[in-house]
């Protein structure tokens, strides 16, 4: 399948309106407008079936970066892309319920309003080999795949760079699933911008 070439993404202008600084280590980030997402893979099943969304130019690479590593024999598919903040709220309130704290919490998902899965430039990517084997997503066990390593060599070359290593400075987990794309101005824009705070 012959992926098109993305057109340019249009440059962001206005500073981002949220605060400036972090939660807990997470960088404030808005939601990116739906008309601007594309559908990048189906994941669950029944009534957990959900559609992975990604910003269109953020998609596309990623389709290559699939399309790549088959080529190698390896099945990488993605798990969870574009989420809104009411999404991520409910996400982060079931983990306080779980961990018992809010700074807790945050080392292993972010507040609602600082997630990268907001920007649509986020994606977490699961190993195919092992769905339906009972082995649960979105765990460090990832890091120990075929899949990663691959991932690990040559991300970089389709745009994706891991945002949350081991020891990383923001505080966050290690997550070996959870990749961003950094391959166009607009993406680097809007990593740079959640860094830097509003202007004026």
């Amino acid at each position: 399948m012959t992926i098109p070439t993305p057109t340019p993404a249009p440059t962001i202008s206005q500073p981002m309106s949220t605060p400036l600084g972090t939660k807990y280590g997470h960088f404030p980030y808005t939601e990116i407008s739906q008309n601007r997402l594309i559908v990048v893979a189906s994941y669950g099943q029944k009534e957990y079936q959900r559609y992975v969304e990604m910003e269109r130019e953020a998609g596309l690479a990623l389709f290559r970066l699939m399309n790549a590593a088959r080529d190698r024999g390896l099945w990488i598919i993605p798990i969870s892309g574009f989420r809104t903040v009411d999404y991520q709220a409910d996400l982060f309130r079931r983990q306080v319920q779980k961990q018992g704290s809010e700074i807790t919490a945050a080392r292993i998902s972010a507040p609602p309003g600082y997630s990268e899965h907001h920007t649509g430039l986020a994606i977490d990517l699961g190993n195919g080999f092992a769905a339906g084997e009972g082995k649960p997503d979105i765990t460090e066990q990832f890091g120990k795949t075929q899949a990663y390593e691959w991932l690990q060599k040559n991300a970089q070359t389709y745009g994706f760079e891991l945002s949350y290593p081991p020891n990383n400075s923001q505080g966050v987990m290690y997550e070996p699933w959870h990749w961003r794309y950094v391959g166009s101005d607009y993406a680097r824009q809007v990593f740079a911008q959640a860094r830097s705070g509003p202007k004026g």
